[in-house]
């Protein structure tokens, strides 16, 4: 850490703060972080967020036993149809596992009336998964859609599975949400490029810039640690500046003081933090 602030003082004497290469480089770490900050906010949120995680971990909680009816896709009928003639029947009564016996075209198990081996939850990979962990035991699913075919699901028994404290893990179910939602997020991104921020549009108000420069120059300790706690004064003291307006809004010392955690900016001079 000494020699880190060493080499920084060294830097400003030399006058590299006041380098037109530098600046760009601040410049940079800022688009950066402006992306990053988009993609987390505006995008894994809507995924990955405490309503899905706290239905990940009350699915965790549980151990299904459950039938199905699968029919594969064939050219040469009306796969659909005939499910809905099998899901009618469901309703009037016919035994779900004499139908599976009859129908399924999943030879393991229809031979035991569609008995399935015992699913224990790991995450919402595809609609079957999500419909069987939301039925109730006796109830019958609608028509869906997997893979080359089309299922009917039929709940069994829930029990009940032993299970950590949720805060022990809450890093794991967000690393496994943001792992099963990661296809999604990217389409959810590249759809978003049409719309986000455009950098040809992009407007730097240099005094901000110089005045970021500045207080490098009087605290060596700035860039290094004391980044958001002067953002954060300025704003206080009615002194908060537009740093960058592009087609879609403006970032202010506050959207700096958010996003940058008080040693990350060193980033942009090459600077070690440890």
């Amino acid at each position: 850490m000494i020699n880190n602030r060493l080499k920084f003082l060294e830097m400003m004497e030399r006058g590299y703060h006041q380098d037109p290469r530098i600046q760009k480089k601040i410049r940079m770490l800022i688009n950066r972080k402006l992306v990053h900050w988009y993609f987390e906010t505006e995008i894994a949120d809507v995924y990955v967020n405490e309503s899905s995680i706290q239905q990940y971990y009350k699915n965790l909680g549980k151990k299904i036993r459950y039938r199905q009816i699968y029919l594969q896709n064939e050219q040469n009928r009306d796969t659909y149809e005939q499910l809905v003639r099998i899901c009618h029947s469901t309703l009037k009564g016919a035994p779900f596992d004499s139908l599976a016996k009859e129908f399924s075209e999943h030879p393991s198990s229809a031979e035991k009336g569609g008995l399935m081996p015992v699913k224990h939850w790991t995450g919402p990979e595809n609609r079957k998964v999500r419909t069987l962990f939301q039925l109730k035991p006796g109830r019958v699913s609608d028509i869906i859609e997997y893979k080359d075919g089309y299922v009917l699901l039929k709940v069994e028994e829930i029990e009940t599975v032993e299970k950590k404290p949720l805060a022990e893990m809450r890093e794991k179910i967000e690393q496994r949400l943001l792992t099963l939602y990661k296809p999604q997020m990217r389409q959810a991104n590249a759809d978003s490029m049409a719309t986000c921020m455009d950098s040809t549009t992009f407007e730097w108000n240099e005094n901000a810039l110089e005045q970021i420069v500045e207080w490098g120059n009087v605290d060596p300790d700035f860039f290094m640690f004391n980044s958001s706690d002067t953002l954060r004064k300025a704003i206080e003291s009615g002194r908060n500046r537009v740093v960058l307006e592009h087609n879609a809004g403006m970032v202010d010392y506050s959207d700096l003081s958010a996003l940058f955690p008080g040693y990350e900016i060193p980033k942009a001079f090459g600077i070690s933090g440890h």
